[in-house]
């Protein structure tokens, strides 16, 4: 959506200003927007690389029904008082959801989100390139640690080298 990529390139303005002025070359966030503009990004970065990391879909799912704003008791994700702007199916030409959305209560909304967010991840890390893939759930096992220490380190190292694999299991 073009309104996603303005709005997050424009807050990125001065970062990049920043990091110019500084003469520093890499750059890390945790936004999970970005997961709209990564073909964008590596356009504008062709050297960037990403990890994306995947949650469980039904941990993220009572994760995300479970959340409440502070203060003033109202649901977080898909509710009424929500003031931010999420994609939905109404968003997306075609989608076979969109005329149906409306009447979906926020438990089914939610779901739809994390499948859709899910499957987009799971795309960009076979399509796109110096994209790698790791599940949330495994960055606590000991070995899983250990090959994710690696990767980053690999990854923000200044060598021209690829990793074979861009998906940790």
């Amino acid at each position: 959506d073009k309104r996603i990529v303005k709005s997050i390139l424009e807050k990125r303005v001065g970062v990049r200003s920043q990091l110019k002025k500084q003469n520093l070359f890499k750059y890390l966030e945790s936004n999970p927007q970005w997961i709209y503009l990564l073909p964008l990004a590596q356009h504008v970065f062709p050297d960037v690389k990403i990890i994306l990391i995947q949650r469980n879909l039904v941990d993220g799912v009572r994760s995300t029904y479970s959340k409440f704003n502070v203060g003033n008791n109202n649901a977080f994700v898909f509710e009424e008082h929500e003031t931010r702007r999420r994609v939905t199916p109404m968003d997306i030409q075609g989608h076979p959801l969109a005329d149906c959305w409306k009447d979906m209560n926020r438990f089914t909304r939610i779901c739809w989100m994390w499948s859709y967010h899910s499957d987009l991840l799971y795309s960009a890390s076979q399509s796109l390139q110096n994209v790698h893939l790791v599940r949330y759930e495994e960055l606590f096992d000991k070995e899983e640690v250990s090959t994710l220490k690696s990767l980053i380190t690999e990854l923000l190292s200044d060598d021209e080298e690829q990793p074979s694999d861009n998906r940790i299991n």
